[in-house]
């Protein structure tokens, strides 16, 4: 019996290798990632995202203290695809249809071509840092619809600084860097004309690190600002 899992899996290996193949982007490479974790690029036909394929920028990054003891993290969030605008051009562009938009394509068996349905949902970014747990990362929900989204997330001191850092910020008059990680994630299922399924799985997108810098200001309040 044919199993509609295979064809899943294969898909993806095929996606996220033709995604790798150019080495020159429109877009600065360091603001775009794949839905595999790969830099994206858009440079040749290999780069073109079909079927569904995305990559996502992330900018205007922004980092304020709340309060004494809280910290504000935000950026926007745009989702994007590599497309051939004309005979050997090649650029990304804003999405133009919703995230959540069901993927059909067809796919030829060893007992014959089968429709393949695959759906998205739950969209999310992550946040999270070496000192948090993994059940203890941070949520932000975001919009299917194209366009430009605001992703915003509030993180106790606590939570991204360790006990040394706080004595260095504290006692010693320290500046300290803390890095935290923010991806997006989603859950796809996907079903065959042939009524095989695959249940519910969780998909990923690429990492982005940013660097926050705890310091006091002359008042000696705490502040924090987005080095990268």
């Amino acid at each position: 019996m044919f199993h509609l899992a295979r064809v899943v899996l294969g898909a993806v290996t095929l996606a996220a290798t033709g995604l790798a193949i150019a080495s020159v982007q429109v877009v600065p490479e360091k603001l775009v990632k794949t839905f595999d974790g790969r830099k994206a690029t858009c440079q040749g036909k290999g780069d073109v995202h079909r079927d569904g394929g995305f990559a996502y920028r992330l900018f205007g990054y922004d980092a304020q203290m709340i309060g004494a003891n809280e910290v504000s993290i935000s950026y926007s969030f745009l989702p994007v695809k590599c497309i051939e605008k004309n005979p050997g051009q090649f650029a990304f562009v804003s999405l133009t249809e919703s995230l959540d938009t069901p993927i059909v394509y067809e796919y030829n068996t060893g007992e014959g071509k089968i429709q393949v349905m695959t759906k998205k949902e739950d969209f999310h970014f992550l946040l999270w840092n070496p000192t948090m747990s993994a059940k203890d990362a941070k949520t932000a929900s975001v919009g299917t619809k194209p366009g430009v989204q605001k992703v915003s997330f509030v993180v106790g001191l606590e939570e991204i600084l360790t006990a040394d850092a706080y004595q260095a910020i504290w006692t010693r008059g320290e500046d300290v860097h803390n890095r935290v990680e923010t991806f997006l994630r989603w859950m796809s299922s996907s079903e065959g004309s042939n009524g095989t399924k695959v249940s519910p799985y969780i998909r990923a997108g690429g990492s982005f690190y940013l660097t926050m810098k705890f310091f006091r200001d002359h008042a000696g309040v705490l502040q924090v600002e987005l080095v990268k």
